[in-house]
């Protein structure tokens, strides 16, 4: 095996670590358009990354979390210039079906500020799918609304049903001064 630099060819005036980002950003957009072209889907930051290392050839062992928030900001920035929705709200994690908190960068691109409220950021996801889905040929319904992925529903729909559980079950009080009783049953009051 020869050496690196006969194997790639780093542009002049880039690292290799930005010409990692570059090569992956490049090869993301198109990847995140087929995405885009069917209704109702996304991909997680675990499959994005092992499409790109496969496509590219290009690998690294730093963790997921340091460099891919950077390759979708590369794409966002791509997105605002092209005037495209921001194709980044098609990749969530796995377990949550959440966008990840670099997408926070795209609220200013859309005038919005900055924040890193997940209920912000879901919504504002939600619409950037759809619009995603219908700037890239999905066959989306008429009556199509930004809708959060199943992950996140199911997890908001638990976190429903857990609260409503907490709020329906009566507090136990004293009965002679009428406090709520803390976890022990014992009234701190009277006793």
């Amino acid at each position: 095996m020869g050496s690196t630099s006969s194997v790639y060819r780093f542009p002049r005036g880039h690292t290799p670590h930005q010409w990692k980002l570059g090569t992956w950003a490049d090869a993301t957009v198109p990847r995140l358009e087929i995405v885009a072209s069917r209704y109702g889907d996304y991909i997680s930051y675990g499959e994005l990354a092992e499409y790109l290392f496969e496509r590219t050839n290009v690998r690294t062992d730093q963790r997921l979390d340091y460099w891919i928030r950077h390759v979708l900001g590369m794409v966002l920035d791509y997105c605002a210039t092209m005037d495209l929705p921001a194709l980044p709200a098609l990749v969530v994690q796995k377990k949550t079906g959440m966008v990840g908190p670099g997408f926070s960068a795209w609220l200013p691109k859309i005038g919005l500020p900055a924040t890193q409220e997940p209920e912000v950021l879901e919504w504002v996801a939600a619409q950037e799918r759809l619009k995603c889905y219908r700037h890239f040929g999905a066959d989306v319904p008429p009556e199509a609304r930004p809708a959060a992925t199943r992950e996140y529903a199911a997890l908001l729909n638990r976190d429903e049903r857990s609260a409503s559980r907490r709020t329906s079950m009566p507090e136990a009080t004293c009965p002679g001064c009428r406090t709520v009783l803390p976890m022990s049953g014992q009234c701190d009051t009277c006793s």
